[in-house]
């Protein structure tokens, strides 16, 4: 019942994080073409070939491992995006290994095709998975790479308009769930003022619903974006989850 739960849970999760680049794909794809266009444009000299070698590493969306944050003992932190988070003794985390596991979960409870296709392409890393009453409140950040192109425009509020439409349509797509209100929001996180979304989902299942509460919150630094996701079955207390997290400004230890 706890994996199966934990499966769930994850699905709604991962449709904040995929949702910041759903809508805005086609916005991506036609500056990435004009850029290719500009650079291969006129005659086809040494010069214009180099400037498109030079253009595909900027599009690369793997995630550098030297941003990924640090566990320790039940302390995470995050020098590349500047946070921390100390967890008390009655929560878990999932190591590495198990938060690799996370990908097939959500495939295995999403009917969204397009949810799949794009899972099994992302570039997401899942850099810290943390939880507490079998898993019916948890915290995890996801890492995702932007195209260089198109990620350094982007400001926190942008992705939280991005996600906005798409999160609530990705979240409805899936069998059980449904969205009864959504917002974004402007909140103190972590020592500086960031931007995120608040939604509030019935979850049906053996003729039982619960309510299932989230806070998404945003980090971007250069073309990275780190999203920070509470969740919780019991009630609403991702606000006061949030305020666990702090302004690191050390090596990650």
């Amino acid at each position: 019942m706890k994996k199966k739960l934990t499966a769930l849970l994850m699905a709604a999760i991962l449709a904040f994080t995929l949702s910041a680049c759903k809508d805005s794909d086609s916005e991506r794809q036609q500056s990435d073409a004009n850029f290719t266009e500009n650079t291969s444009s006129g005659s086809q000299n040494e010069n214009s070939q180099s400037q498109e070698t030079d253009a595909e590493p900027e599009n690369d969306q793997t995630v550098d491992s030297s941003i990924l944050g640090v566990m320790s003992q039940n302390t995470y932190t995050n020098s590349y995006f500047k946070v921390g988070c100390d967890f008390s003794d009655d929560w878990a985390f999932y190591t590495p290994e198990e938060m690799e596991t996370l990908y097939s979960y959500i495939i295995d409870v999403t009917n969204d095709q397009e949810v799949i296709e794009m899972l099994e392409d992302s570039g997401y890393i899942y850099d810290m998975f943390a939880y507490a009453d079998n898993g019916l409140v948890n915290v995890n950040t996801v890492i995702e790479k932007i195209s260089v192109l198109y990620g350094y425009s982007l400001s926190e509020s942008d992705l939280a308009e991005l996600s906005m439409d798409s999160t609530v349509d990705g979240l409805n797509s899936m069998e059980g769930y449904e969205v009864i209100s959504s917002e974004i929001v402007t909140l103190d996180f972590a020592g500086g003022e960031h931007s995120g979304i608040k939604i509030v989902t019935d979850y049906s299942v053996n003729g039982t619903t619960y309510n299932i509460y989230q806070l998404l919150v945003f980090l971007k630094r250069d073309n990275y974006v780190m999203s920070v996701t509470f969740s919780s079955f019991i009630e609403d207390i991702t606000d006061e989850l949030a305020k666990n997290f702090y302004a690191f400004t050390g090596d990650s230890i």
